[in-house]
């Protein structure tokens, strides 16, 4: 019986129009809107795009007038564009990221609906990726991260299909390259390592190292290497001779710890010299070596930025995938790597190729320090075994078919009598996933990392996480017996009642208990300041404490009654074997918390913007074309207030002692503005005929000359003036 085209399996339409709902509700209404533009990366991402068209210069980015040579440009591209069309607004600079969201769920409904051959599954990742808080909070911040899951998403979604074909496309092969030229664009060479190690590790791990060169010459790589360099090629190539090396910077240098001896060949450590006015590397230098290079190893000059630790940055992957992350150990144990290990060879005829898997386990077990734990030899072979004979060639790589002996029909093959079962495509799919869930995860293990690093690993755990519920529910329908998934999601559902239930407690507690705050008293007032947690992105929210609980009353309500009724339904429906419905509830609960925690960052957002500050100066600015423009002056790094500049439409902010961050590296160029200033330049400042907003914290104010009058204060920040309101 013919199987109906993937594109036409009844429900597939259904899972589309089900995403845009979503995506529409929870990405592109009131999350487009509130909260405004945060202090750091958010508003300055927008503020480079904002002066992207301010000089109609899309090769070399600028923030406040200085040269931003750290970041790759797509970002920036697609919010300038969206500023040109829709003007230049917070909603604007959002909407990008919001489509990005929009085409990664669909991309990888597309995927999960193909590889695992339901429409059910690829309901499950829709529904899972829009769901996922880390790729929800992560997108409240205009950050690349979300486009590189994207692009990663459609190459390997290329790639699979490519696998799943008699030989392989052309078009598919150039798509590829393309999506992987794109995610160079968006955050530099990782956008082709994570592809293309992924790609070689999976070709490693189904056709064995000998047959390598002959699959990778198969995949069109002169043809799609000329592709991907077409795409990414030329704003490098820009953006090199736009910013050349200026005066004579000085070498990276290696100084020995023992001079003499032979024990100083080998210690030591390496001395990455800063620049000074007028001798800095240009481009190329900062942004291959010192933002790839010296960032990964740990000496990337300035030294503005902290490390997650380890243990903390693989648990943040099970907080960003809550609550689905519950299912990620069952999940992951459907990946095939004990079938690998345990078979040391496929036995195949003498004129086969001898590469075919023979050595396989003994490579995988040294180079590929998997943490997968195991599970039950049921749970871990969840697909169907293929018959002891070669799977269909329409599943291997095009080299493998070429290479294999066909055989007469009803014909055996007398040396695979006793071979072991082969990898089906389903456990090559699964292979797949989780080398590209552990290919990023190992990579920044060995580097140094923020809390969203792991991102890009996530779209192969949802793909994953997908097809178990699917099975599952495979499962439920069919009434087999055994049946370890049911019971594996019924001890999952307990696990999930358990800890919901004791965070809706907390919650509950917390919202009872905690006094509102006094509607004149700022937040700000009620937190613990831990300046020192404030390079993790959302730093700032460990400053919460008891005192401070009582302003997100509504939040947290909202988050007790959707963590317990969740989990709850959850429970009761697996326990009556309806894991279907079960999972539909735990998505409803997932998307109520969402909303909980929009709000929640609603309401902390005073903290984390300038916003309302810009809002109260705004009326008695003098614009800098006037005769005496009015002055704006930040106590620190220009990230500290940068939403000033993006709502005040404002490149000149001048700062105070503040010569570091992502402005120190351009500052040292000939053409960089004179916006640096000091203790003495503020006092001459301060008593000029100029007027002077500066924007500090209270407890931070410099010591100044004269009156200084309160303009506004919002947040735990001020705004002093050196002349009062005249209005």
């Amino acid at each position: 019986m013919l199987s109906l085209p993937r594109e036409t399996q009844p429900g597939a339409h259904r899972n589309r129009l089900l995403t845009l709902a979503l995506w529409l509700l929870f990405y592109a209404s009131f999350t487009l809107i509130s909260p405004p533009l945060l202090d750091d990366a958010d508003s300055v991402h927008a503020e480079v795009a904002r002066e992207m068209l301010l000089r109609h210069d899309w090769v070399t980015l600028y923030a406040n007038g200085i040269r931003y040579l750290e970041k790759a440009p797509l970002l920036y591209w697609s919010m300038a564009l969206s500023m040109k069309l829709f003007g230049v607004s917070a909603p604007a600079a959002r909407l990008p990221l919001a489509l990005t969201v929009l085409a990664l769920a669909l991309a990888l409904e597309a995927f999960a609906r193909r590889a695992f051959d339901s429409t059910r599954a690829g309901l499950y990742t829709s529904l899972i990726t829009l769901s996922s808080f880390g790729i929800f909070i992560f997108t409240r911040i205009t950050i690349p991260d979300a486009a590189v899951c994207l692009w990663i998403t459609l190459a390997l979604f290329l790639y699979w299909r490519n696998t799943q074909r008699s030989a392989p496309s052309r078009i598919l092969c150039f798509g590829f390259a393309a999506c992987c030229a794109l995610n160079v664009l968006t955050k530099g060479l990782i956008g082709i390592v994570f592809p293309i190690a992924i790609v070689l590790l999976h070709l490693l791990a189904i056709d064995g190292p000998r047959n390598l060169l002959a699959n990778l010459r198969a995949l069109f790589p002169f043809t799609s290497t000329a592709v991907l360099l077409a795409i990414a090629a030329p704003w490098h190539i820009l953006a090199a001779r736009a910013n050349p090396t200026q005066g004579h910077p000085a070498p990276i240098t290696f100084i020995q710890a023992h001079p003499s001896g032979l024990s100083g060949l080998w210690s030591g450590h390496w001395s990455v010299p800063l620049p000074t006015d007028g001798n800095v590397h240009g481009w190329t230098w900062f942004y291959f070596v010192n933002e790839h290079l010296l960032r990964y190893l740990n000496l990337r000059v300035p030294r503005d930025y902290d490390t997650v630790p380890l243990l903390l940055f693989y648990g943040l992957l099970f907080v960003w995938l809550m609550p689905w992350s519950a299912f990620v150990p069952h999940a992951l144990a459907t990946i095939p790597l004990r079938r690998l290990w345990r078979n040391p060879a496929q036995h195949v005829t003498s004129t086969s190729p001898p590469g075919l898997l023979s050595t396989l386990p003994l490579w995988l077990s040294s180079r590929l320090p998997f943490w997968l734990s195991s599970r039950s030899v049921a749970e871990g072979s969840a697909s169907p075994s293929a018959p002891a004979h070669s799977p269909p060639s329409h599943h291997l790589p095009s080299a493998v078919i070429l290479s294999t002996p066909r055989l007469a029909e009803g014909e055996d093959n007398p040396s695979l009598s006793n071979a072991p079962d082969p990898l089906t495509p389903l456990d090559q799919t699964r292979l797949l996933l989780g080398l590209w869930a552990a290919v990023p995860l190992l990579f920044f293990s060995l580097s140094t990392r923020q809390e969203y690093y792991v991102l890009p690993a996530l779209p192969a755990l949802i793909l994953l996480i997908a097809g178990w519920l699917k099975e599952e529910t495979d499962e439920a329908a069919t009434f087999v017996a055994p049946n370890p998934r049911l019971r594996s999601g019924q001890r999952i559902a307990l696990v999930l009642f358990v800890l919901g239930s004791v965070a809706s407690l907390a919650a509950a507690f917390f919202a009872l208990t905690s006094r509102a705050p006094n509607p004149s008293a700022g937040l700000a007032i009620l937190l613990r300041q831990n300046p020192a947690d404030y390079a993790l992105s959302f730093g700032h929210f460990l400053d919460l404490n008891a005192r401070a609980m009582g302003a997100f009353r509504a939040p947290l309500v909202l988050t007790s009654i959707a963590l317990f009724t969740s989990t709850l339904l959850c429970w009761r429906l697996r326990r009556d074997f309806r894991p279907h419905a079960a999972n539909l509830a735990l998505a409803a609960g997932a998307f109520l918390f969402l909303i909980a925690a929009h709000q929640g960052l609603s309401i902390f957002s005073p903290v984390l913007t300038s916003r309302q500050l810009a809002a109260a100066v705004e009326p008695q600015l003098r614009p800098p074309g006037s005769r005496f423009p009015d002055l704006i002056v930040i106590n620190g790094e220009y990230e500290a207030a940068s939403t000033l500049g993006f709502y005040l439409h404002r490149d000149d902010l001048h700062l105070l002692n503040g010569r570091s961050s992502n402005l120190w590296y351009g500052s040292f160029f000939p053409d960089a503005p004179h916006i640096f200033e000091d203790d003495i330049s503020i006092q001459l400042l301060w008593t000029g005929d100029r007027r002077v907003f500066l924007w500090t914290e209270p407890n931070h104010v410099p010591k100044l000359p004269g009156a200084a009058y309160l303009i506004a204060e919002s947040g735990g920040k001020e705004i002093l003036s050196n002349q009062p309101n005249p209005f």
